[in-house]
């Protein structure tokens, strides 16, 4: 069972001619199994190269959460798409990278360090709010999104550009400070630092007839609160240790993983559940199809 949208057709292989090669490449930069199994739900084909951008050049401790995740997303899909190209620049690629942190008082949590951090980490969770922040980013083309006389473009960057404008898709009784959440739409010439470059990509800038290898990164971040459970019975000591003795906690973010065992002791969230598990599903299916159409 798929969706039979002709978008989604881009990167499949026209059954009539198996010779053929499919319009567009997708690949994830991520090695997570939760990214790929949700991004497996659209049915299509697509390669998994994990970035090899080193994450620790980001201080973490001194950054607006929204924009850590954010620039970690964009770096990571910026390492894969200029390493693939640096080896076939014919290569008809569009790349997606994602980060995903969870933050509580202001602190972000990473992955613990050990069995005792974990079990710290969640104690301190116990009867706590706190937000799961993805950011989510696309890179690919500009060569492909200009809108010539002789093709159509094989990206609507002018109707994500509009969509932008209006962000509709951000529920307005959320808290969004100064668009923290809000799509981005970025230019950046190859094999150049992003912090340095990066200009925001106008409607003029796709509507000339213009031959570059710059690249187009569109980029957004998502926010979903999480509520831990107070309760002695379901969110013991006893239960955390139990809980950490299984070893899901050892490789996420804020020590558990929600679509897991944690479940158990999870009592609501506010936003996307995907995000949470580390893909906000919605979000990129929207961003995606404005982007394809």
């Amino acid at each position: 069972m798929n969706f039979n949208l002709p978008f989604l057709q881009k990167f499949k292989v026209n059954d009539k001619d198996k010779s053929e090669e499919a319009l567009l490449k997708l690949i994830l930069g991520s090695g997570s199994p939760r990214r790929k199994e949700i991004l497996s739900k659209l049915d299509i084909p697509f390669e998994v190269d994990p970035s090899k951008f080193d994450e620790s050049i980001l201080d973490k401790n001194n950054s607006n959460v929204a924009d850590y995740v954010r620039r970690n997303a964009i770096e990571k899909s910026l390492e894969v798409y200029c390493r693939r190209k640096n080896s076939n620049i014919k290569d008809n690629i569009i790349v997606v990278g994602a980060d995903t942190v969870v933050t509580c008082q202001n602190k972000i949590l990473g992955k613990p360090s050990s069995i005792e951090d974990a079990k710290a980490t969640l104690k301190n969770l116990r009867g706590q709010h706190h937000s799961v922040f993805t950011g989510v980013s696309i890179v690919l083309p500009l060569k492909d999104s200009v809108l010539k006389s002789e093709k159509k473009a094989l990206f609507n960057i002018e109707k994500v550009l509009k969509a932008k404008n209006t962000q509709s898709h951000i529920n307005k009784k959320r808290k969004v400070e100064e668009n923290i959440l809000t799509t981005k739409v970025e230019r950046l010439p190859p094999n150049k630092s992003y912090i340095e470059n990066a200009t925001l990509l106008t409607l003029q800038d796709i509507q000339n007839d213009v031959d570059t290898n710059d690249m187009v990164i569109v980029s957004f971040v998502e926010e979903t609160q999480v509520s831990f459970s107070s309760e002695k019975e379901s969110f013991s000591d006893e239960v955390i240790d139990a809980y950490v003795a299984t070893g899901e906690p050892m490789d996420k973010a804020g020590s558990y993983g929600y679509q897991g065992l944690s479940a158990f002791f999870i009592e609501k969230i506010n936003g996307c559940y995907y995000n949470v598990v580390g893909f906000p599903a919605q979000r990129f299916f929207c961003t995606f199809k404005q982007l394809l159409d």
